[in-house]
């Protein structure tokens, strides 16, 4: 008694992941100005392109039908509502403690310019949980591309190839991309009706 219906719950977890993705989306071009190799005038333009599109798409998703999510999330993961959560909530722990060690050690060794490489890595790793407990293929490529432009950004800068800023710039766009290419994605697979068409066929 008194609890949501699974259709209610899995359709806040999609329209949550699409504007968590958006806004995630719109930091990662906060990092250009002060870590980057890119000019102030190139910084601004990306952050503004970042808004624009994130903007779009959480205006969108206001006017967008997400409880079809529900059977796709049935239809594509062994795991129960609950046990998703589970996984998403330890997941997120996880990358929260990793992420704080990874700072730690980046400021303790005068590598703070490292900190974005890290992030992008570890974000990406974490996505590959979230994957298997939510079924969303989605989910694997976007951990697989923030991965590799974490994890190569900082190979590079350890082998001196390229600078951190360069680094950076790169990992930065890329992961930006990324993450609003996946809410955008996220978007057209679980919210293709929209409220109007949804109530227009209830009341037919």
């Amino acid at each position: 008694m008194g609890g949501r219906r699974p259709d209610t719950v899995a359709a806040d977890n999609t329209q949550l992941g699409t504007t968590v993705l958006c806004l995630f989306g719109v930091a990662w071009t906060l990092v250009l100005i002060p870590l980057s190799s890119a000019s102030t005038t190139v910084s601004l333009a990306a952050m503004g392109m970042a808004c624009l599109w994130a903007g779009t798409l959480l205006l969108a998703c206001r006017r967008r039908d997400f409880t079809a999510a529900e059977a796709a999330e049935a239809a594509t993961s062994e795991l129960t509502p609950a046990q998703r959560q589970r996984v998403f909530v330890i997941t997120n722990v996880a990358q929260a403690v990793v992420f704080s060690v990874a700072i730690s050690i980046c400021i303790a060794t005068a590598r703070v310019s490292w900190v974005p490489l890290v992030a992008a890595f570890v974000v990406g790793v974490h996505f590959v949980p979230l994957a298997w407990a939510f079924g969303e293929i989605a989910f694997r490529w976007a951990g697989a591309v923030l991965a590799v432009l974490g994890g190569s950004g900082l190979i590079l800068v350890t082998v001196n190839t390229a600078t951190p800023e360069v680094a950076v710039t790169i990992t930065a766009v890329g992961s930006a991309i990324t993450l609003l290419a996946t809410a955008t994605a996220l978007l057209s697979r679980h919210g293709r009706r929209t409220l109007e068409e949804r109530s227009h066929s209830s009341g037919s």
